[in-house]
């Protein structure tokens, strides 16, 4: 019932912008609904920060969510997880560039 979650949820974080699993929850049923840019636009807002352990979580969602929505840039983004041998999603980015390939 992630459409439900939006909803009750949505009004919440607007007021609360402070709260991070409010928004990265709000993040994830946008995701789950195919509202992949709504997704990415609040994982960039997690990841910007540089809040752990939002951070590098919120870094491997935004890049998928860019994937998920064509969006170009996700290509940077997947290259920087690459790059970093120490980052927590460096496996998962290895297994979704021997995908995309």
């Amino acid at each position: 019932q992630w459409n439900k979650a939006i909803q009750i949820i949505a009004p919440v974080t607007s007021e609360k912008q402070d709260n991070y699993d409010l928004q990265e929850l709000l993040a994830h049923a946008y995701f789950r609904v195919g509202q992949y840019e709504k997704a990415a636009e609040i994982f960039q807002t997690l990841v910007t920060p540089n809040i752990p352990p939002y951070a590098e979580r919120c870094q491997w969602y935004l890049t998928l969510a860019l994937l998920a929505s064509d969006n170009p840039q996700f290509e940077s983004l997947l290259e920087a997880l690459l790059n970093d041998s120490e980052h927590d999603y460096h496996l998962q980015a290895l297994e979704l560039q021997s995908k995309l390939r």
